[in-house]
């Protein structure tokens, strides 16, 4: 009887790890940057100098960015505040472009299953504490929930959405903010994670890869004025 009750037990706890195991699963490759400049792409240009968001780009710094553990290593301006996963990890630190539309990051997902619903998340923070972005995120060309606009500087703020995955979707997010001075940021731990089928006929989208476009800054008319390194 004992043996049976343990038995029942073991089937009870071994469920309950597939399933939570299957709600945690993130389709995003790097999305918390542990594994450096690698996983996604992106239309700015990178740097790992120290310094290096402070110099050079568009015009000092602009559109460009790093990966690495410290925001104050790529600028002296910027926070020493850490990454939202552990405070010592790698995140995406990001000096906003004076160019419209141009894609910060883009990373890929497949297969999605059709009718699925999807909750995508991703951490975001001022590294600066002036002209903060205005961060609207999509998906499928359809706006997800309203814009972010990180408060303060060096606070890890997190914005979350759900859709429902249909084809020939593309998440992104674009910056609203279109002030001369500031609109510099972190980005961290991007996740996406199925939630439930909704539809008993849904299928993969095996065909397809799912672009995610990420951080397409809305541009600034003209030159704007950056801080020094």
């Amino acid at each position: 009887m004992n043996s049976r009750n343990n038995f029942r037990g073991l089937i009870c706890v071994a469920s309950l790890l597939v399933v939570a195991g299957t709600a945690s699963a993130n389709l995003i490759v790097n999305g918390d940057f542990e594994l450096g400049n690698v996983g996604f792409a992106s239309g700015y240009e990178y740097t790992a100098a120290p310094g290096g968001l402070g110099t050079g780009g568009e015009g000092g710094g602009a559109g460009k960015y790093g990966v690495g553990t410290s925001a104050n290593f790529f600028h002296s301006a910027f926070t020493t505040v850490g990454d939202h996963t552990t405070g010592s990890g790698n995140m995406m630190v990001v000096n906003g472009s004076l160019m419209a539309g141009k894609t910060v990051w883009a990373g890929t997902v497949t297969p999605l299953m059709i009718g699925t619903t999807y909750q995508f998340s991703a951490w975001v923070m001022n590294v600066y504490p002036d002209s903060p972005a205005h961060l609207q995120f999509s998906f499928g060309g359809n706006t997800l929930g309203s814009p972010i606009i990180p408060t303060g500087n060096g606070v890890w703020q997190q914005f979350t959405a759900n859709f429902v995955a249909t084809i020939n979707q593309s998440s992104g997010l674009i910056d609203l903010n279109v002030d001369s001075f500031g609109n510099d940021f972190a980005l961290d731990d991007i996740s996406l994670t199925a939630l439930s089928d909704g539809n008993a006929t849904a299928v993969p989208d095996g065909g397809l890869t799912v672009a995610l476009l990420g951080l397409a800054l809305v541009g600034v008319a003209g030159l704007r004025r950056k801080l020094a390194a």
